[in-house]
């Protein structure tokens, strides 16, 4: 008989580091130039506008590239070079080649990822990102410029410098805080941070009249019942709502070779129905804050792309994502609260079951029961049960 580890914390962090051990590869990528580029719309201004999004081939996120480390839902990972170091100029030659294609005279946002914190001298030296922005700076088209970084990363040197460089243009920096719920950013996700790294690197960002900070919140980690992801999503927009000039809310897609996906193979995980937009949108607007409060819905961007995003039924999915995409560009609700089919019945029945099995049950017994069944049912997994051993 299978003897389970007693430490409930450890099981999912080793199950991790098993996946990611078994998955790592050799990378075969041209890192000479970025590993994709899009051209979306966006709202900026009070008004729909072209953004153009680079994700840079990367050397990777220094907290996925550590042992047990790496959140749960993400798969950037295996889009990067795996922590295997670069050519210092790699990033702005790759950059530069990718930013001559495009006529930035109608795009006046300009979104650059690089599979982590783009802050981490770690991850890319800041004279190199200095000399990307440097090059930012000098067009005039651009109006606002997206970074993304983990907390720690967050320093008043670096802000400064940045706010200088790009100081005729605003700077949004995103921060992935998922939740203000240490507990559950911890045991439901894997992040490696706490709220209060949040809270100081969120006022550090305030000091600067052209910077902004971006949050964003994940709907439906591994292990919440819907309803409770519904809840924690609330409370995390209220207790930032002082703290952040922007909330980005993102429903976990099923991302190749991640803690996601396997759960999702196993059966003992699905990706939140767009139903749930619905009900937080709903929820929010009983704040006094609303009316201030600048909430996107994302979940689609991503590189490598999932498999699988948030959805309904093959009958509304389509509305579902016209209303999302109307949402983003116009901030009306009105096609989000329009949404109308028979599969709504089916989430009202799935959140009272979800409660009636798992949702009464401690997080920390609660983990410990669904991945190990998970890792007992999973057809393709069979090294996974080393981890019960």
């Amino acid at each position: 008989m299978l003897e389970i580890p007693s430490n409930k914390e450890l099981i999912v962090n080793q199950l991790n580091q098993l996946l990611k051990r078994s998955r790592k590869r050799n990378v075969i990528a041209d890192f000479s130039k970025v590993a994709n580029s899009s051209l979306t719309t966006g709202y900026f201004e009070n008004r729909r506008v072209n953004r153009v999004i680079f994700y840079l081939r990367s050397k990777g996120c220094q907290w996925a590239c550590t042992d047990f480390g790496g959140c749960y839902m993400c798969g950037h990972y295996y889009g990067t070079s795996m922590g295997v170091e670069l050519p210092d100029d790699s990033y702005y030659k790759q950059f530069k080649r990718e930013y001559e294609k495009y006529d930035f005279s109608n795009i006046p946002i300009l979104c650059i990822y690089n599979a982590g914190s783009i802050l981490n001298p770690w991850e890319i030296s800041n004279g190199q990102l200095y000399k990307i922005l440097k090059l930012i700076s000098e067009n005039r088209f651009i109006k606002c410029v997206i970074l993304e970084s983990r907390p720690e990363f967050i320093n008043y040197e670096i802000l400064h410098e940045i706010s200088e460089i790009l100081k005729n243009k605003v700077v949004e920096i995103g921060i992935g805080l998922e939740t203000s719920n240490d507990n559950i950013r911890t045991l439901c996700i894997n992040k490696g941070f706490t709220f209060s790294q949040y809270n100081h690197a969120a006022n550090l960002i305030k000091k600067f009249a052209n910077l902004r900070i971006l949050t964003y919140l994940n709907v439906k980690p591994l292990f919440l019942t819907t309803q409770e992801s519904i809840d924690d999503i609330v409370t995390s927009i209220r207790d930032i709502s002082t703290l952040t000039d922007s909330i980005s809310l993102e429903p976990t897609s099923i991302q190749k070779n991640t803690m996601v996906e396997f759960m999702y193979n196993a059966g003992t995980y699905d990706v939140p129905k767009g139903w749930v937009i619905r009900d937080i949108l709903n929820e929010v607007m009983q704040y006094d804050f609303y009316p201030k409060l600048d909430l996107r819905i994302g979940g689609f961007e991503f590189f490598p792309t999932p498999d699988i995003f948030i959805r309904n039924c093959d009958k509304c999915n389509k509305s579902l994502y016209d209303a999302i995409e109307s949402y983003n560009t116009t901030k009306k609700i009105a096609k989000i609260q329009g949404l109308t089919c028979d599969c709504y019945t089916s989430y009202k029945l799935e959140k009272i079951r979800e409660n009636d099995l798992i949702g009464r049950t401690e997080l920390k017994d609660r983990i410990l029961d669904i991945v190990t069944k998970a890792i007992l049912l999973n057809p393709k997994e069979k090294n996974s049960k080393e981890v019960l051993l």
